[in-house]
């Protein structure tokens, strides 16, 4: 695999900020599987380059892989996919972004045989990559398309949510099939990940009051910063409290006595190569255990 930093390139951006919940009500819910990886942008031109950007503007470019070279073969366009290694867990990407045996899974479609498709509803794009020939996820192969379903209630999509939180995937992206793709935020697409719910010590807090963060861990060692969820008013009153308790310092925390718990929801735990715990991922503050 070929890669490069690239500069100067532009695709939309939507960003997904609906609320599952609703959504959830909805008959003809598009319901596809959340693979664990980075989002990708395939430009291709058949017979000719397809080319791999994975940001906006400023970021990393492949090609000369075999994903690329199955995708040239595809026609003329912008597809939108999930680039993975372990697609149950991004945190292996991240050790191999070069590797030749990285897959591409597509869940849309945004420019097609050189026709913008964008205000096209997501139900007819999803056509256009199921008409495409290539295998679903999973598949052993370098290049799929997401597998999806279609739920008809709020009880479908626990039914099915509850599966695929059963083999471990991250979760799924509810769509409405009217929802169109363009640069901004929707609420008419919603991502359902599966949640953990756990009371965890503070080990300390940030040295940066203005973005004050707790440390917070198990009983053997400190996994994460937890500031969302906290007001402002809360940070400074644990702080506060914090602050009598300090027992030692790093180079960005204060470390204090374990006196304090909190209950903290995050949405999975980040491990190192020996599949040790080391980190956990977007904690968000709940309560105060007392």
């Amino acid at each position: 695999m070929k890669t490069s930093i690239s500069k100067g390139y532009y695709f939309p951006e939507l960003h997904f900020r609906g609320d599952w919940h609703i959504l959830a009500m909805q008959p003809q819910l598009h319901c596809s599987l959340k693979l664990d990886g980075e989002k990708q942008s395939l430009v291709v031109n058949h017979g000719t380059d397809a080319r791999l950007y994975n940001k906006v503007n400023y970021g990393r470019m492949r090609w000369d892989c075999p994903i690329t070279k199955e995708a040239v073969n595809l026609p003329s366009g912008t597809y939108l996919g999930e680039l993975y290694d372990n697609p149950k867990d991004v945190y292996t990407l991240l050790r191999a972004k070069t590797s030749d045996k990285l897959c591409l899974s597509l869940w849309d479609v945004i420019e097609f045989e050189r026709q913008n498709i964008q205000n096209y509803p997501y139900s007819d794009r999803r056509v256009i990559l199921e008409n495409l020939g290539l295998p679903t996820f999973p598949a052993n192969f370098p290049l799929s398309i997401v597998p999806e379903w279609i739920t008809s209630s709020a009880a479908d999509l626990e039914a099915l949510a509850t599966k695929i939180f059963s083999q471990n995937y991250e979760g799924l992206v509810l769509r409405l099939g009217s929802s169109t793709y363009f640069d901004g935020t929707t609420s008419l697409v919603a991502k359902l990940k599966k949640e953990y719910h756990e009371t965890l010590w503070v080990w300390g807090y940030s040295k940066q009051a203005k973005i004050l963060s707790l440390l917070i861990g198990n009983d053997q060692k400190p996994l994460a910063h937890c500031g969302s969820g906290l007001t402002f008013e809360e940070k400074e009153s644990v702080r506060q409290v914090l602050k009598q308790h300090i027992i030692g310092q790093t180079k960005s925390d204060f470390l204090t006595e374990r006196r304090l718990q909190i209950k903290v929801k995050h949405y999975g735990y980040i491990r190192n190569e020996a599949g040790e715990v080391n980190s956990l991922r977007m904690p968000i503050f709940e309560n105060f255990v007392f």
